[in-house]
């Protein structure tokens, strides 16, 4: 089966697949958004409701944080910031993050979330529940918890997003390697497509509206990439000379050239190809 030329299709394509000088299109889907904000909603009382004790012990590669309540809620530590603790609900699909001891912590965690949901209206995929457009503030987002923080009495802030079991983009681990190490050579053209449309959305989005501490995580099954833990200023410097829009071009052109790669061994038709180009440049 004859398979056209990689530089062929993308030309025959070029007013889909040209996304760097398209301006991001900002989405309105809602998904039954009101439906995971009461659930949510209920989480958030039982949470507010509970006694909570956090405590770290160690520090560094040693660093243990753990957090307990006073009723069956169980939780797993995922990791810890400047700005934040976070953990797993066990048991439910959702992780909670807490405020951490910096001054800035509360207003970091307000930017996070304000970030979350400006990426999110350019289509690009982010947790649950900041993707969609519904009526609500994004202080709507946060809550208060009291507890006993390190021994200390206080209240903190805290927000509840969508756990993600996906491969994450390592940031100290040579992130221009991360499209080349799970995808390339690995898995079908139509997943490549699906990465390459979720890629190019992204890159589209921060070449119009950039944020900081530009994060990824990889969903192998479907081929789909979200945002995680932004901010919303670009940090310069982030990957060395490794610039979040360099990472992009490069793993959009590993992708490009390894769906053509793949057709090829799964002699997949023009016409089918064509029809994934088109659907992975198009929003």
């Amino acid at each position: 089966m004859r398979i056209a030329s990689r530089n062929s299709l993308f030309q025959a394509n070029k007013n889909y697949f040209n996304v760097g000088n398209k301006e991001p299109i900002f989405i309105s889907s809602t998904f039954n958004m009101e439906i995971y904000m009461t659930t949510l909603s209920i989480l958030k009382e039982t949470l507010k409701s509970s006694e909570l004790t956090l405590s770290v012990e160690g520090m560094f590669s040693n660093k243990r944080v753990t957090l307990s309540a006073n009723n069956n809620m169980t939780f797993k530590w995922l990791g810890s910031g400047t700005n934040k603790n976070v953990f797993r609900i066990v048991g439910e699909p959702w992780v909670l993050a807490i405020a951490g001891m910096s001054k800035t912590a509360e207003g970091d965690i307000l930017d996070e979330v304000k970030t979350l949901r400006r990426i999110a209206k350019c289509g690009i995929k982010v947790p649950k529940p900041f993707q969609g457009n519904i009526s609500a503030t994004d202080k709507d987002f946060t809550f208060s918890l009291d507890g006993l923080w390190d021994d200390q009495a206080g209240s903190r802030m805290a927000f509840i997003q969508e756990y993600l079991p996906y491969i994450e983009m390592k940031k100290a681990n040579n992130p221009e390697n991360f499209v080349k190490l799970n995808i390339i050579g690995r898995t079908r053209t139509n997943i490549i497509a699906a990465a390459l449309r979720d890629l190019s959305k992204i890159q589209r989005a921060y070449k119009f509206t950039p944020w900081g501490d530009f994060q990824v995580m990889y969903n192998r099954s479907t081929g789909n990439f979200y945002v995680f833990d932004p901010m919303p200023t670009p940090n310069p410097g982030q990957f060395g000379l490794k610039t979040p829009d360099v990472l992009l071009k490069t793993w959009i052109k590993q992708l490009e050239d390894d769906l053509f790669a793949s057709a090829q061994r799964q002699r997949v038709s023009k016409s089918i190809l064509e029809r994934y180009i088109k659907e992975s440049t198009l929003v």
